[in-house]
């Protein structure tokens, strides 16, 4: 089997990681990867890339000046795109993301490949400017299969019968390695709470420290580590300092093999107000902590059951986290029982459940006289 990925880049991010996840699986199975990126490449992949796996760098992206450049500009991307596809010969392309999906259902009109696009947020709530809105729901109608992450997610593209639409999980991956990480996190003597994500507004980290802040007080042990990159980063250190935790709150950046770091934490908060599909949520609970989650839609109760495996509470509530936190923090042996019990997620959202799935669906694409069930 020849597949084809096509991305924006390799750098970190949930849909760059299930991209190399999926990648790296197939590659192993001796089949023919190749990965195609809008950028330039000049940055290494984030997540490590099975190195029998040939990446393509376009070097197509870049903003344009006015409506004619623009023009131009995704005109040029398109016939890049294509010629790259069509040099691969695939047995079918699977696509990441809004943008890059439209571009490369432009980039196959006509050549007869399977071409399965991948959702990664909840476009209930995710913003998408009118132009691509309009270009997504007219393009999908073209794609083999849109595959997106949830229930919920299916509802909004079943709205148009002529996109078919297929639910399915991301892969959870537990690295089983145990050397340190490129933190510098010093936990000598310390309880840790680990939050994990990029930083940005809809992941809410600055809820997280305000509600970290009344836990601080009465818990001088209990320290909090977010792990992640992004726009919010000077904001989150400024709140940090403001309430007087630049001691107490650890942002060490975004680290390639996290699970170090989580099997090293005693609980594991979730604080967004909105997620696609919460691999950080589901990787703690596979690492065996106790979870506090935001129910920020319907779907996170497909996760977590609430005081069987983890803690729901509802999103922008500070005190609500706050609480929460304080009574797993002063309860270890609940924290054990909800840790033991979330760890079932490593085994419904593994890597070989997931892609078996991932494999049905593809037959069911390239052979659609086979009707493979789903």
């Amino acid at each position: 089997m020849q597949i084809v990925f096509v991305i924006y880049s390799l750098q970190a991010g949930g849909a760059e990681r299930v991209l190399s996840i999926m990648a790296n699986h197939w590659s192993g199975k001796s089949h023919k990867i190749t990965v195609i990126t809008l950028d330039d490449g000049s940055k290494p992949p984030f997540y490590d890339i099975d190195s029998r796996i040939q990446k393509v760098s376009l070097d197509i992206t870049g903003a344009s000046k006015n409506l004619f450049e623009s023009i131009k500009s995704n005109l040029r991307r398109i016939y890049n795109l294509r010629r790259t596809i069509r040099g691969a010969q695939p047995d079918a392309v699977i696509s990441f993301l809004t943008e890059t999906n439209v571009l490369t259902l432009l980039a196959t009109f006509g050549l007869r490949i399977p071409v399965v696009v991948a959702e990664h947020t909840d476009p209930w709530t995710c913003p998408v400017s009118d132009t691509w809105l309009k270009l997504r729901l007219w393009l999908y109608r073209r794609a083999s299969l849109v595959v997106v992450l949830t229930e919920r997610s299916r509802e909004y593209f079943n709205t148009s019968p002529r996109i078919q639409v297929a639910v399915m999980p991301n892969p959870i991956v537990i690295e089983d390695k145990k050397e340190p990480v490129e933190t510098g996190l010093d936990v000598t003597a310390k309880h840790m709470i680990v939050a994990m994500g990029r930083l940005s507004q809809e992941k809410r980290f600055d809820l997280l420290i305000r509600a970290y802040s009344r836990v601080a007080k009465k818990c001088r042990d209990w320290d909090l580590v977010i792990l992640g990159e992004g726009p919010k980063r000077a904001e989150l250190e400024a709140l940090r300092n403001e309430l007087g935790l630049d001691n107490r709150v650890k942002l060490p950046g975004a680290v390639r093999n996290p699970h170090v770091v989580l099997r090293q934490g005693e609980l594991f908060v979730l604080s967004s107000e909105l997620e696609g599909f919460p691999m950080a949520l589901c990787e703690a609970m596979a690492c065996g902590l106790p979870v506090i989650t935001t129910e920020y839609n319907s779907a996170v109760r497909d996760i977590v059951e609430d005081g069987q495996n983890g803690i729901l509470v509802p999103p922008g509530d500070h005190e609500a986290l706050a609480a929460a936190m304080m009574q797993l923090i002063q309860d270890p042996r609940e924290r054990g029982r909800l840790g033991a019990n979330g760890a079932e997620i490593g085994l419904r959202y593994s890597v070989e459940a997931i892609m078996e799935k991932w494999e049905l669906l593809l037959k069911e694409v390239m052979y659609p006289q086979h009707k493979a069930p789903v």
